[in-house]
């Protein structure tokens, strides 16, 4: 009785909502926090030795005892939320067994993690807001430097007006002005709630569009390229355009790997049973293990004169295309992407995005 009546006690002290019944539905026992929580009109001693099911016409939330109720039948339920007039429960309801094995009854505990939601909610906010104040402040430092360029360029102009050297300044105005519109291009191709117009196209057939670029891009670099492609690839819903980008944007970051040591350069597809990959691999320097984590943040490089957006718009493409990307790298050995893509465009419109692989 003595053990009982603390047991009594730690119920009613915890902050978990705990109640549990008998395998005919009878309330056998209920603490303070549950009936506060979903039976604010009922005294807790009350609602002991009520059917569950009567209960739930006076709940506040009579989904939890629904839950709780669905436990008899032997369906659990784990770590679940259930959002109801601007609260949050997280709610657990499972079986209890006798000796024999057999359903005795059932246990329900809920909480209330409303105040929890809202703090993880804020602490996105402010983490968000973190992150388009770093990459503000980037895109202001990336486009001052060509203009700051141009303007140093302009005034030479200015001041010689020599006609021997003012070829070779509007060449260098010129270069520094498409390096501002690649950056702002790429910055906006960051956007991913823009309308996406998307064709039934085989990913060879956009590689063979753009291989013959690839291929002289790969020899002035001294690097040897290897297309290897699936003859039974099928079709997909695909953006031809930033797939074609997608492609450059991996192969030309494979290929500054390897500037100055030369080396081999694949690209595969691959048909698999549910999904279509395609691979880009190089051996080239590698990537360190610490720096796989931030490997697609805007703005993050690892190169002197990178701008740290051709693999953030990779992933940026992969996400609108319900694909995945996933990346392992060796230093010294190489480093491969795979990108999967989901054959069949109704499951993959219900997917979660995309998972940044490592090794």
């Amino acid at each position: 009785m003595n053990e009982a009546y603390k047991m009594k006690q730690l119920m009613d002290m915890t902050p978990l909502g705990i109640m549990s019944i008998d395998e005919r539905g009878t309330v056998t026992a209920v603490n303070k926090a549950y009936a506060a929580l979903l039976y604010p009109d009922f005294d807790k001693d009350r609602l002991i030795g009520m059917n569950i099911r009567v209960m739930a016409e006076h709940s506040r939330i009579p989904e939890v005892d629904k839950r709780i109720e669905l436990a008899l039948n032997g369906v659990s339920t784990s770590a679940s939320t259930l959002e109801h007039d601007q609260k949050v429960l997280l709610i657990y309801a499972n079986p209890i067994y006798d000796e024999n094995n057999s359903i005795s009854g059932a246990l329900g505990i809920c909480q209330d993690i409303t105040e929890i939601e809202r703090l993880r909610n804020e602490l996105h906010r402010i983490d968000r807001l973190h992150v388009i104040g770093q990459m503000a402040a980037s895109f202001a430092h990336e486009v001052r430097n060509p203009l700051t360029v141009i303007r140093g360029f302009l005034q030479l102009m200015q001041r010689n007006m020599d006609p021997a050297k003012m070829r070779n300044y509007l060449e260098m105005v010129i270069s520094e002005l498409d390096r501002s519109n690649e950056i702002i291009g790429n910055f906006l191709s960051l956007a991913q709630n823009r309308f996406l117009q998307k064709d039934c196209v085989n990913l060879n057939r956009i590689i063979e569009e753009i291989e013959a670029l690839l291929y002289a891009e790969a020899n002035h670099s001294n690097v040897e390229l290897i297309v290897e492609k699936d003859p039974n690839l099928q079709s997909l819903l695909l953006n031809d355009k930033e797939i074609k980008q997608l492609i450059l944007n991996l192969t030309r970051n494979g290929i500054e790997s390897m500037t100055g040591k030369g080396g081999k350069l694949y690209i595969r597809t691959a048909q698999l049973a549910d999904e279509i990959t395609l691979e880009v691999q190089d051996t080239g320097h590698g990537i360190p293990k610490d720096k796989l984590d931030q490997l697609f943040d805007p703005f993050y490089t690892t190169k002197p004169n990178g701008t740290g957006l051709g693999l953030a718009v990779c992933y940026s493409i992969v996400e609108r295309h319900h694909a995945k990307i996933e990346v392992r790298s060796e230093e010294h050995v190489g480093t491969t992407f795979t990108i999967r893509f989901c054959c069949h465009p109704e499951q993959a419109d219900n997917g979660d995005g995309i998972d940044k692989g490592g090794e």
